[in-house]
Order: structure tokens, then sequence, then C-alpha cells
């Protein structure tokens, strides 16, 4: 609805067309639509968001090597304490060591929540499991809506699986300098927006102004703060701005010898899968398990994806 903010003088008549604004008004207030004021915190009693009300999925990580893999997880600031599990009970140690850098491999100019998985027991996958609140879904990068993002780093000498990745959401929207976390969504076109610092949008290098003389500075500063917010439309190629600085989950890791791969984004496997995780069944389980499998040869298929990462088809065994 648009919202039309009508008002009235005291004892004036009100018509049928004024009184279908008034519920109008309503029904745009409701659904958050342009224009229409924002339900204020006070108006949320206390403890009212309960974990249903949260727009929440899950992440899942595994390794099948122990000489420690390093892995970026979903959700980034958003994202809950990880949990962590092996399919084996043996003798050994499975470690996690949680956002610590190691070697300047390891480093990234956005904050990340990163992990070193290292399975040292003998035998069987470590696993782990994270909860975050999700931002922007869906995503397209340009051939379909994709259900599921599945990432599998392979061992060119055996063959095997080495690490896997998946979540709802790929790595570069919680992992790039830009934030598409909604202020606002219309509640009749489903489109989200956010609200960004006009001068700061039309001036993604304003920063480097600071550094300049001391008149360009205090002239950065007062137009910062003296600029209007505009929205923007978190559309899929805003989504999709920081894709090749976070292609894939793998960051900081030596990718010699090994192939980096992504399961067929838009095929139906991928959208099966996603129902199966929807049922609480792990995906990366059926792959380690053998219950699926990547296409034996890798032949990259021909898909919109991040720069390094091919895209490989897939099948139940």
């Amino acid at each position: 609805m648009v919202w039309t903010g009508k008002t009235f003088a005291v004892s004036a008549i009100l018509t049928a067309n004024d009184m279908n604004n008034l519920q109008g008004d309503i029904t745009a207030q409701a659904n958050g639509d342009s224009g229409a004021p924002n339900n204020q915190e006070a108006s949320m009693a206390a403890s009212s968001v309960n974990q249903a009300a949260l727009k929440t999925t899950t992440s899942e990580v595994s390794t099948n090597t122990s000489g420690g893999i390093y892995l970026t997880l979903s959700g980034t600031e958003y994202g809950f304490f990880m949990m962590i599990r092996t399919t084996s009970a043996v003798t050994g140690k499975d470690t996690v060591h949680w956002s610590r850098i190691f070697d300047s491999t390891s480093y990234s100019t956005s904050y990340v929540n990163r992990i070193l998985l290292n399975r040292t027991a003998s035998g069987g996958t470590c696993y782990g499991r994270i909860r975050y609140v999700q931002a922007s879904p869906p995503y397209n990068m340009g051939d379909g809506d994709v259900a599921v993002f599945i990432y599998a780093l392979i061992d060119n000498a055996t063959g095997k699986i080495e690490s896997m990745w998946e979540a709802d959401d790929p790595p570069w929207a919680y992992g790039g300098p830009t934030c598409i976390i909604p202020t606002r969504m219309d509640g009749v076109t489903g489109k989200k927006f956010r609200k960004v610092n006009a001068y700061c949008h039309n001036n993604p290098n304003w920063k480097a102004k600071l550094g300049g003389t001391v008149l360009e500075r205090d002239i950065v500063i007062q137009s910062v703060a003296g600029a209007k917010e505009i929205e923007i439309e978190i559309d899929h190629a805003y989504k999709n701005r920081d894709m090749n600085i976070m292609p894939h989950p793998f960051m900081g890791n030596s990718l010699v010898g090994k192939t980096l791969v992504m399961l067929d984004p838009v095929s139906d496997l991928d959208v099966q899968l996603s129902e199966l995780k929807k049922q609480g069944q792990s995906i990366l389980e059926l792959f380690n398990e053998g219950y699926i499998k990547f296409d034996s040869n890798l032949t990259p298929l021909s898909r919109a994806k991040p720069n390094g990462v091919i895209a490989v088809g897939g099948s139940w065994k």
C-alpha cells in the first residue's frame, strides 16, 4: 500500500475514500511501506522476540584431513557459537581454534569468523556447525536463485574430498565489506532496502581524502555529517558486490594440489539437498559417506560463479 498520511480537521465529515485511505495507512505501516512510520522499540513487549521469530539457518563445515584447514564460517557477527562433532569416537583429538591467525596466508581485510579445524584422530570426519541470522536471501549469481551453496576442496592426488562447506548464504554475503542487511522491506513487492549515507555512497573513496590537507579533511567530515540518508535497493548486483573478494570459504589455505569446486548451484540436486537440510539432514554427511558424489572428471560447467571456483555436477550413488 501507499502511505498517504492524511489528516482531517475536527468535525470534518469523512468520505468513503477518506476511510479507505485510513485503512490503507494502517496496512502500509504494518507492511513497512515507504513513508510509513516505523514501529518503535517501545511498542514491543519485553521478551516478545523468541527463537521462532528469528530468521535463522545453519552452515556446516567438515574435514577429513589431519593437517588442519582454515574455514570461514557464515554469519560473521550475526553467528552464534560453533558446535563440533565427529563420526567416530576414537583415540585422539579433534581441535578447533577459533578466530586465530597462524600465518600470513590467513589474513582477511574484513572481519570474519575463521577457524582452524584440525582432525588429529585416526579415522572418521570432523564436522562443525554454526547457526546464524540471515540477512538478504535469496541469492542469484546470474543463472537463477541458489537454494544452498556447497563447496568442496578435493585432493588432486587421491581424488578424495578433503574439506567441505555449505550454507544457504554465500561466503561473500558476510565476509566482505559491503553490508547487505536491510533496514526496510516492501510489504507488497518483497524488495529489500538499506539506508546509507548519501555522500559516502556516492563517493566510495571518501576515506582517502581524510589524509589530504586540513581543508580537504574538514570538507569530507562536514560532508559526511551533513549528508542525507538515502535508500538503496539490495538487489542481486548489490548482494554480489563482494563475490570476488571472498569467493570461497577456504581463504587462507594453500590450494596447491587441490581443486576447489562448487556443486552446480542451479541444479535439481542442489534443490533436493536444500529440502533435505530443512528436515535436519546433514548435506556434507551425504557426500562424505558416499550417498552423493561429484562428477568423477570434475568437468567445469558454464555457470555464473566466483573467480577461482569451478562449478561441477553431482549425482546420487
